[in-house]
């Protein structure tokens, strides 16, 4: 523990070290000689390394460390993935159901395939812009190259270059201008690179409600309530088509 953390991986010798390499740089913080607690978790002590007559247990035979491992390491990354070019946004992770799905519908149309090849140079951050070329001086000017007038930034070619006038698809996106530049900083990911932030998807169960009763659901004299107030007292369940109509 008191050795740098630059000069940790010198010191590594043998599964033991290594393990403990590994959780120090996740974050992980040591409680005991065996005991160790999760980044984020107060109160939650994790048993980290097992022995056995003074053999270390094997990794493979850890589950409960790998379990509480995986949700670090994800965390870890999505991290990582936020801190990229355009990337800001995804640190809760990244919904990529609708990228799937353009991916399967471009396999049966024309020039497909290089469209598909497209969308992941997009997704992976792969396209440059002249402002992030001219950073490390990979050209010499940060000027957009196709209308010369503005800084080649990504909001610039995505948005806002007048150039994107010459296909008539840019109208169809027009209202949506003014939120992209509000949110260009905050949530490049969707606005530049078309990734959705997994928590904007994620659904929250349904909390548990109190049950309905049929007196509550229709009145005494039509529906549920002809069979009268106290042949439904107790709770029941109703299932439906889910067609919408009455």
């Amino acid at each position: 523990m008191d050795v740098p953390v630059q000069q940790r991986p010198r010191h590594v010798r043998g599964p033991v070290s290594s393990v403990i390499l590994y959780l120090l740089q996740a974050g992980w913080t040591p409680t005991s000689a065996t005991s160790w607690q999760a980044p984020g978790d107060g109160t939650k002590e994790t048993h980290a390394l097992e022995f056995q007559a003074g053999a270390f247990v094997g990794l493979d035979q850890a589950q409960p460390l790998l379990a509480e491992f995986e949700p670090t390491l994800a965390a870890q990354l999505r991290r990582e993935v936020a801190r990229e070019f355009c990337g800001a946004g995804l640190e809760q992770g990244t919904d990529l159901q609708s990228y799937r799905h353009y991916m399967v519908s471009f396999q049966g149309v024309h020039r497909g395939r290089q469209i598909s090849e497209l969308l992941v140079t997009i997704a992976t951050d792969g396209f440059w812009t002249q402002q992030r070329k001219f950073e490390p001086k990979l050209t010499d000017s940060d000027m957009c190259l196709r209308c010369g007038e503005e800084v080649g930034t990504s909001v610039h070619r995505c948005w806002l270059c007048p150039k994107n006038r010459d296909s008539p698809a840019y109208a169809l996106s027009d209202e949506l201008v003014p939120e992209a530049v509000a949110e260009q900083h905050t949530y490049p990911a969707f606005w530049m690179r078309g990734l959705i932030p997994a928590d904007w998807t994620k659904v929250q169960a349904p909390a548990a409600s109190e049950p309905f009763y049929g007196s509550q659901l229709v009145g005494d004299s039509v529906g549920l309530g002809c069979l009268g107030r106290g042949a439904l007292e107790s709770p029941i369940v109703i299932f439906g088509d889910a067609s919408g109509g009455p």
